[in-house]
């Protein structure tokens, strides 16, 4: 049979076999696709990369603390070249894993006082939807009173706030975290909601917005 059947029944079959060819090598871990998005972001030493994200010792990605508001609102550039990748860093499972709720809230924090909201609707869906929602708790995060500089302090409990706000806000749309938003069956009853609990005694947002105020001369809507 010739004409554009017969062809298309090739393409079929040739997708079939690659599909056949490919799963028996394929893993949770996704490493060629990984390789895959580390040379699509420029890394000089792709397999070099792929290994360091599969040495285990620390598991954890590590997580220096980011730079002061005033530093980062007068050096834009310098957060622009460091999250132009982050996006396809989050589509690897390796990277992922090992990725932390403090670093993503650091993340969250220079592309705020960056200026940048498109980052910063990136990084927050990107919380919001991480495949380990227990882990991924914004009450979890570190007392903001813990790092040093007061604007820097008062910049990442308001986000902290912020951060818990929009998330109860979801919820109270009837979104879910790492769930189906509808039931498979209609007799299926509809989940309950739980909304973020907000109650950790290390999260003073109130006062140290206060502080922020009346020690610094930036606000939190003019740093952009």
């Amino acid at each position: 049979m010739d004409g554009p059947v017969a062809h298309s029944r090739l393409k079929i079959q040739w997708w079939r076999f690659q599909r056949w060819w490919r799963g028996p090598w394929s893993s949770p871990l996704e490493l060629r696709w990984s390789l895959h998005l580390l040379e699509s972001i420029g890394s000089t030493h792709p397999f070099r990369d792929l290994l360091l994200l599969l040495w285990p010792v620390p598991w954890w990605l590590p997580c220096e603390l980011p730079d002061t508001p005033r530093f980062l609102r007068e050096n834009r550039k310098i957060v622009e070249d460091r999250y132009n990748s982050a996006y396809t860093l989050q589509l690897i499972p390796l990277w992922r894993w090992r990725d932390t709720p403090q670093r993503s809230l650091y993340r969250l924090y220079e592309c705020f006082a960056a200026g940048d909201g498109t980052l910063v609707g990136y990084e927050t869906e990107y919380f919001w939807k991480h495949r380990e929602p227990t882990r991924w708790q914004p009450q979890l995060l570190k007392d903001p009173g813990e790092h040093g500089d007061p604007e820097r302090r008062a910049v990442l409990a308001a986000l902290i706030e912020d951060l818990v706000a929009s998330f109860n806000w979801r919820m109270e749309l009837g979104l879910r975290r790492a769930r189906a938003l509808l039931n498979e069956l209609v007799t299926e009853p509809l989940p309950l909601l739980h909304p973020t609990d907000v109650q950790s005694g290390c999260i003073q947002c109130p006062d140290y917005k206060n502080r922020y105020s009346s020690a610094s001369s930036i606000r939190l809507t003019r740093i952009s």
